[in-house]
């Protein structure tokens, strides 16, 4: 890998989520597509103050206007609230919101997690669909996920291995590697310098948690590359001129 490479150089600096899906722009808009039933429920996760702030207060007024229920849902493994807005015929939804979140603190999440989470809040297929083009493109969700360069040795050597491992640890050592908190930018795969290629790979959250903190990028070291290889939760997806590979 050419080690004087600045990855950060890939990012156009938007936050992450520019350009994501967005069927409804503001809440009272969401809630009036509930109440025409074209929509099943809202759901927000809010802190353990929200039901003493304004917002929740005007929340509440909008909920009223609308005939609709509203279910404030303490989180038990957590500090705040789940709230739903909903019909009454169709509180069904916070429960089965409600075990999906436990089965996904206890056991991950996954592609078929979030899109079962879109369907209970009532999005469409056409809007899951969107939704789950959209997270494809940005995160691999299954851990944090970060951005470095391969040559085309490495590359080969990552696939022969089934593109879930970076390879020996020790020619790891001096490598770049960047969390995507923006999105890349147009053209990226050509961006890279001739010979490699832009990788991407979810790393175990906790672990990269700690080993990134709050700074965007890191070199590793000799005891980063004798963990990494068993940190890394998800395959290792290369960029090219049609997308990242699967």
């Amino acid at each position: 890998m050419p080690r004087a490479f600045d990855l950060a150089k890939l990012l156009d600096n938007r936050p992450i989520w520019h350009g994501q899906p967005t069927p409804y722009r503001t809440w009272p808009a969401e809630l009036a597509a509930i109440a025409a039933r074209r929509k099943g429920c809202a759901y927000f996760t809010w802190g353990a103050d929200y039901v003493t702030t304004r917002e929740f207060r005007e929340l509440v007024a909008e909920v009223r206007a609308h005939g609709l229920a509203l279910v404030v849902d303490p989180d038990t493994r957590g500090s705040g609230y789940r709230v739903f807005v909903c019909h009454a015929t169709e509180s069904w939804r916070v429960p089965a919101m409600r075990a999906l979140d436990e089965a996904m603190r206890d056991y991950g999440w996954s592609e078929a997690v979030e899109a079962a989470r879109s369907a209970i809040i009532g999005y469409t297929t056409a809007q899951i669909r969107d939704w789950m083009a959209w997270i494809r493109r940005y995160d691999l969700g299954l851990g944090l996920t970060v951005y470095t360069v391969f040559d085309r040795a490495r590359e080969r050597a990552s696939r022969r291995l089934g593109r879930r491992c970076l390879g020996d640890p020790a020619s790891l050592v001096g490598t770049s590697l960047l969390v995507g908190h923006s999105p890349l930018k147009a053209r990226a795969h050509a961006r890279v310098p001739r010979g490699h290629r832009l990788a991407r790979f979810a790393l175990d959250s906790r672990w990269a948690s700690d080993l990134f903190g709050r700074r965007p990028s890191i070199t590793v070291t000799p005891a980063i590359a004798a963990r990494i290889n068993d940190a890394i939760r998800s395959d290792i997806q290369f960029l090219t001129a049609r997308g990242w590979t699967r």
